[in-house]
């Protein structure tokens, strides 16, 4: 399922409008990226939790010319599904 999917059958299933239903999402994702940056971590305690995991710098090899490259630290989103969803797909 697509985005496009997914709206028009949240659409169908809220009563509302696609634009409302497209809007809305677009806030919704717009609220956990913004959340995101400021405080590292949304829960969504009935489906998931997102989080930005940080990464140590270290030393890397290309394995075809062997030459050796370091890698600076970073940070990365993720995240992970709850217990209840989980439990759900079971």
């Amino acid at each position: 399922m697509n985005n496009k999917e997914f709206l028009s059958k949240v659409s169908k299933e809220t009563w509302l409008s696609y634009d409302i239903t497209k809007k809305t999402y677009d806030q919704i994702v717009a609220t956990i990226y913004s959340e995101l940056k400021e405080k590292e971590e949304v829960k969504l305690f009935w489906l998931w939790k997102f989080y930005i995991s940080s990464r140590k710098a270290r030393k890397w090899i290309n394995p075809k010319t062997l030459e050796k490259i370091d890698i600076k630290a970073s940070k990365t989103p993720s995240f992970k599904v709850t217990k209840k969803l989980k439990d759900l797909l079971k």
